[in-house]
């Protein structure tokens, strides 16, 4: 009875896929309508820092536990293919979607992929090529080189949470250490990537349960708002 509760409280995968859209709704509604340079727009992208990392994680947990690999990567790169228009049109203006940047749905495959070739491939040297091939790749979307070093981490590590913890925040220590420039120092743009360290309270928290019926539509909610909100957001600045 004391593990049944035990596994009731928390946060399931559901509320933490909640969580995500709403951070990345509010960081994307940071870039559309609040100016850069402000304390508004610190607070917002520092909330919306809390998505990507969110979305990794899940990456990393979906590997383990989907039915067929094969079509979780075929469903993520259709959502990277759908949602490069609508990213186009809202951060590059492109209303013909053809930027030669696109989303982090395309990292988070390029991040499943890696894992696969570090759970699948036995030679180190094919292993280590396709890993770096994945990162390079990753290099022409949203959240380069990091998501997929995230979704690694998390996988690697799945079954020593702590140290894979341990090792992500590592990585975002690198991440803000790479972005700062003495020089060039700002507050407004620093404290927002200190909220990619606030998932790792939820992640301490996630109970490892679904939070959903099986079979339902949830794991849709991510894929669907991602695309929608920027076409919604471009559509609210037209009018």
């Amino acid at each position: 009875m004391i593990n049944d509760r035990m596994q009731l409280s928390g946060l399931t995968a559901t509320n933490l896929k909640i969580i995500a859209v709403v951070a990345m709704v509010i960081d994307h509604s940071a870039w559309a309508f609040v100016p850069t340079y402000t304390p508004l727009a610190a607070l917002m992208h520092f909330i919306g820092r809390s998505c990507a990392p969110i979305m990794c994680y899940f990456i990393a947990e979906g590997y383990f536990h989907t039915r067929s690999i094969k079509k979780y990567a075929l469903r993520l790169f259709a959502f990277a293919v759908i949602s490069h228009f609508p990213f186009s049109l809202f951060f590059h203006k492109v209303e013909l979607g053809f930027s030669l940047r696109t989303s982090m749905i395309f990292t988070l495959f390029c991040g499943l992929v890696a894992v696969c070739a570090w759970y699948k491939l036995k030679s180190p040297v094919l292993k280590t090529l396709a890993i770096l091939a994945c990162v390079y790749a990753s290099t022409f979307a949203d959240w380069p080189i990091y998501g997929v070093l995230f979704i690694l981490c998390f996988a690697v590590f799945h079954y020593n949470r702590n140290l894979g913890f341990l090792v992500y925040s590592g990585l975002v220590l690198i991440k803000l250490m790479s972005s700062v420039s003495v020089s060039n120092f700002s507050l407004y743009t620093f404290i927002p990537n200190l909220g990619m360290l606030i998932p790792l309270l939820f992640f301490y928290l996630y109970n490892g349960q679904l939070g959903c019926k099986k079979g339902s539509k949830t794991k849709w909610l991510f894929y669907i708002i991602y695309p929608l909100q920027f076409i919604i957001i471009v559509l609210i600045k037209q009018l």
